[in-house]
């Protein structure tokens, strides 16, 4: 899912980069075109007046060098910012994946933990009760609940 995601805004951006270059390249063409006949018809004017027609030429030629960087500019600029939205919403889009993965893990490792605990006193519970059954500890008792009868009576005997 990710990397077809990723695939998707790549070539979408790679499609809009694509229309970009191919409408640049038809304005650079158009301007040729227009500069040669404009170049055809100045050398054909210049012969009359060759002074007006020269300057005329090269401020035309100023002004079009600046309407061209001020839209190549514009295009590098407009390019840069949608390859910021698409990373932006991609690293989105990642944090969004690594908190839903850290709260999985985390939420496993609580039931695992508790899993634990609840395994290690069934076992501590196991073992108490086969050692309270043992014949030897069961003995072992005896003796304990004797202790208790004689201390207790030597109590009733103080009061």
């Amino acid at each position: 899912l990710e990397h077809d995601s990723a695939v998707l805004c790549q070539s979408a951006m790679r499609m809009f980069s694509a229309k970009l270059n191919l409408i640049s390249k038809r304005l650079q063409h158009t301007w040729a075109v227009n500069q040669s006949r404009w170049t055809a018809v100045s050398i054909r004017l210049s012969w009359k007046n060759l002074r007006i027609y020269i300057y005329a030429r090269k401020i035309q030629s100023a002004v079009r060098r600046k309407l061209a960087k001020t839209r190549v500019n514009l295009m590098q600029r407009d390019m840069t910012k949608a390859a910021l939205q698409i990373q932006s919403m991609w690293r989105c889009y990642y944090a969004c994946l690594q908190r839903k993965q850290m709260l999985h893990d985390l939420t496993v490792d609580r039931v695992c933990h508790k899993i634990r605990i609840i395994t290690s006193e069934v076992s501590y519970w196991k073992q108490r009760l086969q050692d309270l059954t043992q014949p030897s500890n069961l003995k072992f008792r005896k003796d304990l609940e004797r202790q208790k009868f004689e201390l207790e009576a030597k109590q009733s005997e103080l009061k």
